[in-house]
C-alpha cells in the first residue's frame, strides 16, 4: 500500500502532554492531570475532588490523537507522498 499522507500523533516523541479540561455552564468542574485531580460540583453545596487521579498512556494517547486531529495543537504537519519524493524544493 502507498502512503499518501501521513499526520504524526505519536505520544511517545513528547517530552510532556498533560491536560487541564474545565467543563460545566461556568467552568467549575474539572480535570487535570498534570496536578492529578478531578473537581466535580454536584449541586451549589457539594463539591468532590478526586487526588491521585491517574489516566493510562492508552487515554492520553487518543486524547493527543483528537486534539492532532482535530488541529488543536497548532497547524498539521503533513507528510506528503511528494514530499518524501522531492524534499528539497526545485528553483
Amino acid at each position: 500500500m502507498v502512503e499518501i499522507l501521513a499526520v504524526e500523533y505519536n505520544l511517545g516523541r513528547q517530552d510532556l502532554f498533560e491536560l487541564e479540561l474545565k467543563y460545566g455552564d461556568k467552568l467549575e468542574n474539572e480535570v487535570n492531570t498534570k496536578t492529578k485531580e478531578v473537581t466535580k460540583v454536584i449541586n451549589s453545596k457539594e463539591t468532590r475532588a478526586i487526588r491521585d487521579f491517574q489516566v493510562t498512556a492508552q487515554v492520553k494517547q487518543e486524547i493527543f490523537k483528537r486534539l492532532i486531529l482535530a488541529n488543536y495543537l497548532g497547524d498539521l504537519k503533513l507528510k506528503t507522498l511528494a514530499s518524501l519524493m522531492c524534499p528539497k524544493p526545485i528553483i
